[in-house]
């Protein structure tokens, strides 16, 4: 659904959230951190806004979600 969205309309802030989501969910990193970026691009609610920073700061390695859990 997401990808059909953005497809439609590359900047709706909507489909870009939830692919950023999916991706992070997934797994896959960069392709997270890529809708996630463009998606605070649009200027969300500043309570998503927060909550997509701090995804993107586990993305980077800058914070860890669940101290204790990190790779050794």
């Amino acid at each position: 659904v997401g990808r059909e969205i953005v497809q439609r309309n590359p900047h709706d802030a909507d489909g870009l959230h939830l692919l950023g989501l999916v991706f992070f969910a997934r797994g896959d990193r960069a392709r997270a951190k890529e809708f996630l970026e463009k998606f605070l691009e649009t200027r969300p609610e500043a309570e998503v806004a927060l909550e997509v920073s701090g995804m993107l700061q586990v993305l980077g390695g800058e914070v860890v979600p669940f101290p204790g859990t990190e790779d050794n």
